[in-house]
């Protein structure tokens, strides 16, 4: 091919692309104040595009309405492979569901049942929002409720819950993050002798913590549980504990 067809392929591909981004920004603008109606056809075009996750920024996803967020999660969804739609869930949706909690905006009970419904289908968008919001510098009593619902309203695989469960002991304790951590001890049942071993430790770690008596608490709950499982050492340090004063 001559130089010169290349330079005008290369010309033809600058114009294409400079109007892509043009009909983008319009599209981030009517996005921006969505409320109903038909979503612009190239955000259903875009995630077949090469370069999907650069291209979609140029509509400012951070300003879409949340009834634009909630229509395009849910055409994404259902049209485009799994790895995007993760990836998609990481870039933009769980970001902005953070942030309605951390502003406290209103979360609508047909918002968190899309939500459950995200969480559900995906069980790796709960285990991302639980973990970001742990390590937020400012983790609230409307985070916790957040969370709490969130969790208990939730169908996650145990190996989801299990990853949860070694997120929260790593974290030095509180009321707050304890009570998440009694709610999954209830909900699954440990398989994992390592597992059981760690939570035993961050007991044993934290039994002079303020919140002794909530721990204690979720200790009778580990130890009716795994009562099967445990070495005759293991339940002497349980006995131990819950006697702790």
């Amino acid at each position: 091919m001559k130089i010169s067809n290349i330079l005008h392929l290369n010309k033809y591909a600058e114009i294409v692309k400079n109007k892509m981004i043009k009909i983008l920004i319009l599209s981030g603008s009517l996005l921006s104040s969505y409320t109903n109606g038909k979503i612009p056809k190239i955000l259903k075009i875009l995630p077949h595009l090469k370069y999907f996750e650069e291209l979609i920024w140029y509509t400012r996803p951070d300003k879409w309405s949340l009834v634009a967020l909630f229509k395009i999660t849910s055409i994404y969804e259902k049209k485009i492979d799994e790895i995007k739609f993760y990836r998609y869930l990481n870039m933009i949706f769980i970001p902005r569901i953070i942030e309605m909690i951390i502003q406290k905006k209103k979360i609508t009970p047909q918002i968190f049942n899309f939500i459950i419904k995200i969480a559900n289908n995906h069980d790796e968008t709960l285990v991302f929002i639980f973990a970001l919001m742990l390590n937020a510098n400012s983790f609230n009593s409307d985070k916790i409720k957040f969370l709490t619902k969130l969790l208990s309203k939730s169908n996650l695989k145990n190996k989801r819950i299990i990853i949860l469960i070694h997120v929260l002991i790593q974290i030095q304790p509180d009321k707050k993050k304890l009570m998440l951590l009694k709610l999954l001890i209830r909900k699954i049942k440990i398989h994992s002798s390592k597992t059981i071993d760690l939570v035993l430790d961050y007991f044993i770690k934290h039994k002079d913590s303020s919140c002794r008596k909530f721990i204690q608490s979720i200790i009778k709950i580990f130890y009716n549980k795994y009562i099967d499982k445990l070495s005759i050492e293991e339940k002497k340090s349980i006995n131990g504990l819950l006697n702790y004063r």
